[in-house]
């Protein structure tokens, strides 16, 4: 409107002149406008560029204990996963949404009160207590939907509030890395402190101390899931210190010793993020929740 009024308010000479640049200005903004869709193959350059971060940040985070590499996990995991209502993510351009997306996360027991951190290993040596991802320790794992992988739980605090991978991925990739947020949900805080969760460790001085790389952790198991998504010949273990036990998922499935499929089969009925089973009774002639491969009454239920 102010355009307008200033252009018939202008003598007839300037009025030529801003015609040319209303013009001008109007068959630039066309021409902007005028997008063209991407080729597969330029897709595809993306998507391995994207793999690429996944693998050098998390070589990274493995060797050196550079835990701010979790963030850069989460913005090329944010790039191939999460759609918004203005953007597709990468996997949808590429039509790979459809893909069975390895889950290793411990499951949540039905009934559980404790919190549960299930992508996460914790090696208790002689001086110091430290989180690990999972990676590939042993325990057996299995392939899901899109969908269910991404929403899954893998995090409960003591308040009950539960999170998923989505939820992981979204906060450090949205309030974190692309834009560092003025403001953030204190639930979020909590988990990232540590404080939500009730588990303390000892340090060397004999003060406690809350576990506060959950998060940070937990994204590096995440990334490691969707790399041996997209190549089944991808694998990495723990670099471990030596000597101590480990505790493995930090709740109700704990733990101590070097884990083994055998002793991670849970104790009641129905993991929460195991989609085939969700939200009822597991019956005597299904598959075991606890992935063990063998029927419920033959596994778990002689319990």
């Amino acid at each position: 409107m102010y355009r307008l009024l200033t252009y018939i308010s202008a003598p007839l000479k300037d009025r030529l002149s801003l015609s040319g640049l209303f013009f001008i200005a109007n068959n630039r903004n066309h021409q902007m406008g005028r997008e063209i869709p991407r080729s597969r193959e330029e897709l595809q350059e993306f998507f391995d560029e994207s793999v690429y971060y996944l693998k050098s940040s998390a070589k990274i985070f493995d060797e050196e204990r550079i835990i701010p590499e979790a963030k850069r996990l989460a913005s090329a995991a944010r790039t191939l996963l999460h759609d918004t209502a203005k953007s597709d993510s990468l996997l949808h351009q590429l039509d790979l949404l459809d893909s069975r997306f390895v889950d290793s996360a411990q499951p949540v027991i039905e009934g559980n009160t404790k919190p549960h951190a299930g992508l996460i290993q914790v090696h208790i040596g002689s001086s110091k207590v430290t989180t690990y991802p999972l990676l590939d320790c042993g325990l057996q794992t299995q392939k899901i939907s899109f969908d269910k992988w991404w929403h899954g739980i893998v995090f409960i605090n003591e308040k009950k509030q539960e999170f998923s991978r989505k939820d992981i991925v979204t906060f450090l990739a949205n309030k974190e890395v692309n834009h560092v947020s003025p403001t953030v949900d204190p639930k979020f805080v909590a988990l990232k402190s540590g404080t939500s969760m009730g588990w303390k460790k000892t340090d060397s001085s004999g003060h406690d101390q809350t576990f506060s790389d959950l998060i940070a952790v937990s994204m590096r198991q995440i990334a490691h899931e969707i790399l041996k998504t997209f190549d089944e010949e991808y694998s990495c273990k723990v670099i471990e210190p030596g000597g101590g036990m480990w505790v493995v998922g930090l709740g109700p499935t704990m733990v101590i010793g070097q884990p083994t499929p055998d002793t991670m089969k849970p104790t009641h009925n129905l993991p929460k993020n195991r989609p085939t089973v969700s939200g009822e009774k597991v019956g005597r002639n299904e598959q075991c929740p606890c992935k063990s491969g063998l029927k419920y009454k033959r596994c778990c239920l002689l319990k």
